[in-house]
């Protein structure tokens, strides 16, 4: 559906608006709701949660979701997408994660008071 209407959009544009505002920026709202509630919370600093939001979801959506948009969604797998999820949330909490006791860069989790563990993976460019 995604993909039809990002092919269509130019022609019809109100088309791709009714999308952009009734799905993505939904879902922004109420993920921009949830880091609110979490920052009042005390869990969180943001200082610009519609910001926070985006950030969010762009470290966890991108790479998965442009993979399957271009090579087809049983190209990656379920561990791939939990493993871009947990990644994501790590980048995520180390930027706001409320913890007066941290170093630069680093995070713990609130459920847990062991550090995150780094990504094994290598990635290599020409």
């Amino acid at each position: 559906m995604r993909r039809l209407i990002i092919g269509e959009s130019s022609r019809f544009p109100d088309l791709g608006r009714l999308y952009w505002e009734q799905g993505f920026t939904k879902g922004l709202t109420t993920l921009a709701n949830a880091v609110r509630d979490l920052s009042k919370a005390g869990h969180l600093t943001v200082a610009d949660t519609d910001q926070a939001a985006s950030q969010f979801a762009a470290l966890i959506l991108r790479i998965p979701v442009n993979q399957a948009l271009l090579r087809g969604h049983d190209t990656i797998t379920d561990t791939e997408i939990a493993g871009h999820i947990q990644r994501g949330t790590d980048a995520f909490l180390t930027l706001y994660h409320r913890n007066t006791n941290r170093s630069p860069g680093t995070h713990q989790h609130p459920s847990t008071s062991a550090p995150p563990t780094p990504s094994t993976k290598t990635v290599r460019t020409p």
